[in-house]
């Protein structure tokens, strides 16, 4: 519906990572938790490298349905992956 606000929830997640593994980090976490995530319904919105910082990799992680937040990670962490 335009105009009407949906709740959601949004992690802005910030990793400091061994200095020069932000790029090798970014690849790791691009083949094995994007799918995985996705399939408990997290949607991850984006995930990036920091120019100038080759420590740090930086991602954001959405819930449309804020109150399943919990379930999800739980089932994320416990999960095989």
């Amino acid at each position: 519906m335009p105009g009407v606000a949906v709740p959601q929830l949004v992690e802005f997640r910030s990793y400091t990572l061994v200095p020069g593994q932000a790029v090798a980090f970014a690849e790791h976490f691009e083949r094995r938790f994007l799918v995985s995530q996705e399939e408990l319904g997290m949607d991850i919105v984006g995930q990036f490298t920091v120019p100038g910082d080759d420590a740090r990799f930086v991602w954001v992680r959405r819930y449309r349905r804020p109150s399943a937040r919990g379930a999800a990670l739980r089932a994320f962490y416990s999960g095989p992956v």
